[in-house]
């Protein structure tokens, strides 16, 4: 982490021009190998053994040498970027000593800090007033001057990566994707382990290769922030690879020819990825945000869809977080417009409760018996701590026919005063079961005060 100006200043900008010419190398050979390719065009007119060949490789290499050549291209745009981010840091850090400097004070390295200090004794109370107004200006431009240089830092990091062929270029772009989306968000990009964390969650694009490029559904909503709470991360998922889906993805009859989507799995995991799941959330009490992600939905016959999740979040007098969510399956669908889960009452939904505690957050609430459902919290200090795992109650590709649509009360409700004033109702009666579930529970309804997430 860059933490000093002294750090800053031992940055050399042009011994990156190096790694920008290795890249421009590589990009003029593979323009040029695709030129050679070209002319092989003739050959492969030919007929015989000769001309099947030189269709067949010209084809194969050049598409491999286009894509070398895209990716040589990406990483140089990525070092690209950090050049120029950090001259523009190396700029901020003179405007500020130059600041500093007509003011009277000095900006000097302490430690592993930077700050702004006054040279030589005031003795006028009004200069006093004035000097401490300077201080206070000038240590803010170092913090934001540091905050710029770690984000360069992290450009750069992940740029040489890249070249040394350590992370693909696809993580590279993915990163950028994090912070542009986080940015939009938060109104900054991200700083801490923590941030980059619920830019995850918030980046719609997807990397996994099973959702063929299409993104995801983020929702977010603001609340009041409680200190010192941490980040409430959970997810829904499905711990089976595949399992049996009476819908269809689409109404074509190409999409018959699956009856099974694709799980995610897995089992539980305090670091899982936001797109390893069905739906994921984000309750960020350190700077008021609930966030919540639904991923695309994919048979095994490779059809995708995306369904519009409904949240809704309210919030009680002591920060207690509700947190409706209903997830649609798409791929249920019977007809168009038509989505035979919703009919058989066969939906992810469920209600979580985040109520604030000296010993930090607590989950409860009415959750459905499937999929699984795990929640986690990032302590301010770093540490991650496990709040609830909930298992699915069947591990077998009938899991979502048999055990959606019933539900079960998790945790330990808080009071019945914040229960009243969050509209909450738990166990009241056994409802008349569906199909073959049999619900123990009341099915869970949005709140009356509720606030419905939209996307960001």
């Amino acid at each position: 982490m860059i933490s000093t100006f002294g750090q800053i200043d031992e940055w050399d900008v042009q011994q990156l021009a190096t790694a920008l010419e290795y890249c421009g190398v590589r990009i003029n050979q593979c323009t040029t190998l695709t030129a050679r390719l070209d002319a092989l065009g003739s050959l492969a007119d030919w007929a015989g053994e000769g001309g099947n060949a030189a269709r067949s490789a010209s084809g194969t290499i050049r598409e491999d040498i286009d894509e070398h050549g895209r990716q040589a291209s990406q990483v140089r745009s990525g070092i690209e970027n950090a050049m120029a981010e950090m001259s523009a840091v190396k700029l901020r850090v003179a405007d500020t000593r130059s600041f500093a400097f007509v003011r009277g004070l000095a900006v000097v390295d302490t430690g592993d800090t930077t700050k702004a200090i006054v040279v030589g004794p005031i003795w006028d109370d009004d200069a006093k007033e004035v000097v401490r107004a300077n201080l206070d200006a000038t240590n803010a431009m170092i913090s934001d001057a540091l905050i710029a240089a770690n984000d360069a830092d992290r450009d750069l990091a992940t740029a040489i990566l890249a070249i040394a062929g350590q992370i693909p270029v696809s993580e590279a772009d993915r990163q950028r994707n994090q912070s542009a989306a986080f940015e939009k968000a938060y109104r900054r990009k991200p700083l801490s382990e923590a941030d980059w964390t619920i830019a995850e969650f918030l980046d719609e694009n997807t990397s996994k290769d099973v959702y063929g490029g299409m993104d995801s559904n983020v929702v977010i909503t603001k609340i009041n922030p409680v200190e010192g709470q941490g980040v409430v991360r959970g997810s829904l998922f499905i711990k089976e690879h595949t399992v049996i889906d009476p819908g269809m993805s689409d109404p074509s009859m190409s999409s018959l020819t699956s009856l099974r989507d694709y799980g995610n799995n897995r089992g539980f995991d305090p670091h899982f990825d936001p797109q390893n799941a069905k739906g994921a959330f984000v309750i960020d009490y350190e700077n008021g945000f609930v966030i919540y992600r639904q991923n695309p939905t994919v048979d095994t016959s490779g059809h995708k869809t995306i369904g519009e999740p409904d949240v809704r979040v309210d919030q009680a007098s002591d920060g207690t977080v509700r947190l409706d969510y209903n997830s649609p399956n798409p791929s249920a669908n019977i007809v168009p417009g038509v989505n035979g889960a919703d009919l058989l009452g066969k939906q992810v939904k469920g209600t979580i409760l985040v109520s604030p505690t000296v010993d930090g957050p607590q989950v409860s609430g009415t959750v459905g018996d499937y999929p699984s459902l795990e929640v986690y919290v990032d302590r301010p200090d770093g540490s991650t701590a496990t709040l609830l795992r909930d298992d699915q109650d069947n591990h077998t590709e009938l899991g979502p026919a048999i055990e959606l649509g019933s539900y079960h009360i998790v945790g330990e409700l808080p009071s019945q005063d914040i229960q009243n004033e969050l509209d909450y109702t738990p166990e009241e009666r056994r409802i008349v079961p569906r199909m073959a579930t049999s619900p123990e529970v009341v099915e869970p309804s949005f709140g009356s005060g509720t606030t419905r997430l939209t996307p960001p």
